[in-house]
């Protein structure tokens, strides 16, 4: 049997209004689960239904303003490629940091394609080069064209070091400065 691990193992129905309580990206194990996903109409309004390979289906809501349609199908990183630049760097850096406060190595372990080539201009465009090193030292490990393996003693050292100036806050002040000065990008 087909066993459903990460986001899909935890979904539960919803009814009424809900509430984003946190966001992330699908990591590439969560991906290789989907034999495809569409937008449907449910009675809570539209959902992304996701059409397991192993059998069954799982939905998650969609926000009112998507701008989906009931049967639209849903290519799971196309939607990156439609977003601007700046777009870009402000969705990367969301899972960055939601995954950075628990461990650098959480964002490269999580995430692929297209959030890790793009961290490191991320973080370059809200003037965080301080971070850079850490991502360097651990980029060429979770990167698939790389031949370097993986150096499990370099990744606990890279997450004590990371952890020690890691400041969530200060990341997140210097994204919406990043927002607001390119606000047309945004609404």
């Amino acid at each position: 049997m087909f066993n459903v691990m990460g986001i899909f193992s935890s979904l539960q129905l919803y009814a009424g209004n809900w509430e984003v309580k946190n966001s992330r990206s699908f990591s590439e194990e969560e991906k290789a689960q989907v034999l495809r996903a569409e937008v449907v109409d449910s009675q809570y309004g539209l959902s992304a239904c996701f059409f397991m390979k192993g059998g069954g289906q799982s939905y998650i809501p969609m926000s009112s303003r998507s701008k989906l349609s009931s049967g639209d199908a849903i290519d799971m990183n196309s939607a990156f490629e439609k977003l601007c630049e700046e777009q870009k760097n402000i969705y990367t850096l969301e899972y960055f940091d939601e995954d950075a406060k628990i461990a650098l190595s959480n964002f490269f372990k999580n995430n692929g394609a297209p959030l890790v080539p793009n961290i490191k201009n991320a973080l370059i465009a809200v003037d965080s080069e301080e971070l850079l090193e850490f991502v360097e030292a651990l980029y060429p490990m979770y990167d698939p064209d790389s031949e370097v393996s993986i150096d499990i003693p370099l990744i606990q050292k890279t997450d004590e070091q990371f952890a020690e100036v890691y400041d969530s806050d200060k990341l997140c002040r210097k994204a919406a400065g990043y927002i607001k000065a390119n606000k047309v990008k945004f609404f």
